[in-house]
């Protein structure tokens, strides 16, 4: 079998059989280790041995050589006193010294003390003159000799009676060192073998009482599942987990992704199961965690099911009438019950109460471009309504949060609604919530300010709710609830204020390279606006139609400056967004197979109308879009010196990218004419190495190239 189809249990024997032989392998590393250990400490105790040996030697030989020296001098100093006494004296020194070299290798210092003081005893004629003496030299030569003889043989034979115990005493002093030593050695090794068999018991006890470790029956598994889940499981599971959920539902649906699967599983009695945000991408991870939903499905199931069973049992229980005897539930029971089913069900009722919703979302989307189209060419339709008592202070800062409070609270309310939506077949409990559902949709709607005619305040009071991050940021969950008219008419209203937004407004900040507060604030109020307002409105205009785009774009014109608008970061995206779904329609009019797929040619016309304005507001400032230029002329330096100019610059050469793509020839003419130079200058400066960094170099000709291709050109056709 393949080794990836084995069970998970021979993967563990496996793994475990694996770590008993790197344990074994340590084992004899180890005992390795110490025996070279015990081989490094015997040979240093040898050269101890050997040392101690050789320093025992060289004081043996050294007093010896005291002994010799010793002699020497005594034998000098007697050699002088018989001198100095008689010529028999010296003649007897003499036969002395010849019979000390036979008989014991030369006497002791003391012994030839004693002889000398001796002959002075023996002879007291020794200290008269020579001549005096004559006739007592061959008695005295006879005595001295027999008295040297038999002194020289006790001294050799108590020098050999006291030279053996020496070197006996030395022997086995040297033999109780190399004892010592021996038994010293032999309880280093002793002691170091016990630690090793200790610390072998220790290993093998652990691995004794390890050896079910990482092994779990299915059993075991379902009980720690249970535990888990029991655990999950909350009477609310959003009062644990709220923020995940809600951000798992943001990003859902920023995604695309449909929001009916709330990933939280429920009980029958209102209790639930989180599971939590789904898996961003594949790997053995998202395996484990989709295997452990899909148990957690499982047992929640498998609850649902024995609550069923339970229900449809005790229904049965006295349906045909009252049981004798007194019942084991405390709550009498009725005698008859009539099944629910068999009662006359009302008509289905729309999901948001309406009637002919479709019809009506139509029918208003039509209305609704036509009347900014309107707008577009008249000056808002809805300002000839407006009447000077109607005009309104702008909203101040403080008004715009405790409002945005307000708002966070229905928001808040209508998300706890949706998640406690009862089933379609109560009925009652379905309408109740309906109708609650929708006045909770309605007074987030007036709340938003939108409805507010044009005129009533510079900025909108729906622009005044926008300015604080947080009000940026309620758009896109109150966007949720709005069905398909109201988000049309804010997305309306917004582009007709565009230009009050306080990021058009302070725009002009971030031209700059010196970072200041101001500086850090109008960059995270642009950043939040991008995420959110932005994102907001993109599913809005990615199924709108060709009329609603020409009819926003006309609105945005006679609203706002358009030059202006185009040389902030959201005025660019905005315009890029509607002219990429332009692109969008086209392409699909050039695969449609039926008619009816077909755009009118009066919304073409239109189109082509709209986009010819826009071009000649733009013309002569295509050059002033790229926010290096910009600060460039603002700081007075060159453009090749401003920091991360390929960065910024990227969303106007995409910008321009989508003109080329709707700019006829004459258009596609004035595009390259302003553009010339600095196309030119970044060709230039990648193809002859004046820009040092690689990456830098890529991102430069990759911008160039995003404008060229939509042209149908290229940068390597560039001569320079």
């Amino acid at each position: 079998m393949h080794p990836h189809s084995q069970s998970p249990r021979f993967h563990q024997q496996q793994q475990q059989h694996q770590i008993h032989l790197i344990h074994l392998q340590q084992q004899q590393q180890q005992q390795r280790q110490l025996l070279e250990l015990q081989e490094q400490r015997e040979r240093q105790q040898q050269q101890q041995l050997l040392q101690l040996q050789e320093q025992l030697r060289l004081e043996e030989l050294e007093r010896q050589r005291q002994i010799r020296l010793q002699q020497q001098q005594q034998q000098q100093q007697q050699q002088q006193q018989l001198q100095t006494a008689s010529p028999s004296a010296g003649h007897l020194h003499g036969q002395l010294l010849h019979h000390q070299r036979h008989v014991s290798g030369g006497l002791s210092p003391a012994l030839s003390d004693r002889t000398s003081r001796h002959l002075g005893r023996q002879s007291p004629a020794a200290d008269a003159p020579f001549g005096q003496n004559m006739t007592y030299l061959p008695q005295d030569i006879q005595m001295q000799q027999r008295l040297l003889a038999e002194m020289a043989q006790a001294e050799f034979i108590n020098s050999m009676q006291t030279g053996t115990p020496q070197a006996e005493r030395d022997a086995r002093e040297e033999r109780e060192m190399q004892e010592i030593l021996r038994a010293e050695a032999m309880k280093k090794i002793m002691e170091a073998e016990r630690m090793e068999e200790k610390r072998r018991r220790k290993h093998a006890k652990i691995a004794h009482m390890s050896r079910y470790n990482d092994l779990m029956t299915q059993s075991d598994k379902d009980f720690i599942t249970r535990i888990q889940v029991s655990q999950l499981v909350t009477p609310d599971p959003y009062a644990d987990d709220f923020y995940a959920q809600v951000y798992g539902a943001i990003l859902r649906s920023r995604l695309g992704v449909q929001t009916q699967d709330d990933r939280v599983l429920k009980f029958g009695s209102g209790g639930g199961v989180g599971l939590g945000l789904g898996q961003k991408g594949p790997g053995r991870r998202q395996s484990a965690m989709q295997r452990m939903e899909a148990q957690v499905e499982r047992i929640v199931n498998n609850a649902r099911m024995r609550e069923k069973e339970k229900i449809s049992l005790n229904n049965l229980q006295g349906a045909l009438g009252k049981t004798s005897g007194r019942s084991y539930k405390a709550a009498p029971r009725q005698l008859l019950q009539v099944d629910s089913g068999s009662s006359p069900t009302p008509s289905p009722v729309p999901a948001h109460g309406h009637i002919s919703k479709a019809d009506a979302i139509h029918h208003e989307a039509t209305g609704a471009a036509k009347e900014a189209a309107k707008i577009g060419r008249e000056t808002l339709g809805s300002a000839a309504h407006t009447h000077e008592h109607d005009r309104q202070d702008p909203l101040t800062h403080r008004e715009s949060l405790v409002i945005l409070e307000r708002l966070y609270d229905l928001v808040l309310d209508l998300e706890q609604m949706r998640r406690d939506q009862p089933p379609p077949e109560e009925e009652e409990d379905f309408l109740a919530w309906e109708v609650e559902y929708e006045a909770h949709v309605q007074r987030l709607w007036l709340g938003l300010r939108v409805t507010a005619p044009l005129e009533t305040s510079v900025p909108h009071p729906f622009i005044s709710l926008l300015m604080p991050i947080k009000g940026k940021r309620l758009l896109p969950r109150a966007a949720r609830y709005l069905d398909d008219h109201q988000t049309l008419v804010t997305l309306t209203l917004l582009v007709a204020c565009f230009s009050q937004a306080d990021v058009i407004v302070k725009a002009h900040v971030l031209d700059t390279l010196k970072e200041s507060e101001e500086y850090h604030e109008v960059d995270a109020q642009t950043q939040a606006f991008m995420q959110s307002i932005i994102q907001s409105i993109l599913p809005v205009v990615a199924k709108a139609e060709l009329r609603i785009v020409s009819g926003l774009l006309g609105l945005l014109f006679e609203r706002n400056h358009v030059a202006g608008v185009a040389c902030t970061k959201p005025g660019l995206a905005l315009l890029t967004l509607f002219i990429s779904r332009v692109e969008v329609i086209k392409q699909n009019m050039a695969t449609a197979t039926e008619v009816s797929e077909l755009p009118p040619p009066e919304d073409t016309d239109q189109w082509q109308s709209v986009f010819d304005n826009l071009f000649n507001f733009l013309a002569h400032d295509f050059l002033h879009l790229f926010p290096s230029v910009r600060i460039s002329r603002t700081l007075g330096i060159p453009h090749s010196n401003v920091p991360n100019a390929d960065v910024i610059d990227h969303p106007v050469w995409q910008y321009l990218a989508t003109m080329a793509l709707h700019a006829s020839a004459e258009q596609q003419q004035i595009l390259v004419t302003s553009l010339r130079e600095l196309v030119l200058e970044n060709v230039t400066s990648v193809n002859k190495g004046w820009v040092a960094d690689e990456e830098e170099r890529r991102s430069r000709l990759a911008n160039v190239n995003i404008f060229l291709h939509a042209l149908g050109l290229d940068s390597s056709q560039i001569a320079v």
